[in-house]
């Protein structure tokens, strides 16, 4: 089923934000704050004195705003200690990093930190693939060309997130030997 655009899951995101501040009918909010977006709407909750915890994404943005206080990790750490474990766990020559949001900041961060990761353990990063996440042929079109080369992708890595395993359950089926990791956990892994 298509996805709506990161600009429209996150406009809506705002609006249920500003209307529980408008209320009044919230001692505080704990938010996610993917995007400038969402946070043009918490800025508006803070003065109203609406108190804001960040959870998840956001960490710069919380510290910006002087949010009371951030859970979660800080994305472009995480995309790099990423990268050593699955080095670690691994054999390969290049990886990619693979994003099925790509409008998305933290999924950018993640993705940069797993390139330096790979140029520090002296591996070739291949990049940053954008994918539609809701068609599984164009998903293994599109990465397949970014690999670019036939057969079972001997020395080949991508690094992914849970939402995409359907998709990538079919390019393992063509390409048995590509490496595989995600920065997720879920049912579908």
């Amino acid at each position: 089923e298509p996805q709506e655009s990161g600009e429209i899951l996150y406009r809506r995101m705002s609006a249920k934000i500003l209307s529980l501040c408008q209320a009044g009918e919230v001692d505080g909010l704990f938010v996610s704050i993917p995007d400038d977006i969402v946070a043009d709407a918490v800025r508006s909750c803070l003065e109203l004195n609406v108190p804001v915890m960040s959870i998840n994404a956001g960490f710069d943005k919380s510290k910006e705003m002087g949010l009371i206080h951030h859970v979660g990790m800080v994305e472009y750490n995480a995309g790099y200690q990423a990268g050593i474990r699955m080095a670690s766990s691994a054999s390969f020559t290049r990886a990619f990093c693979v994003n099925h949001v790509p409008d998305l900041p933290v999924l950018v961060d993640r993705c940069s930190g797993f390139g330096k990761a790979m140029l520090d353990l002296g591996i070739e990063y291949g990049g940053e693939i954008e994918v539609a996440g809701d068609n599984i042929v164009q998903y293994r079109t599109t990465v397949e060309a970014a690999v670019g080369l036939p057969g079972d992708w001997a020395g080949q890595a991508l690094l992914l997130a849970a939402l995409q395993f359907p998709e990538a359950t079919e390019l393992k089926k063509r390409h048995s030997s590509v490496v595989m990791a995600s920065f997720d956990i879920s049912e579908l892994l």
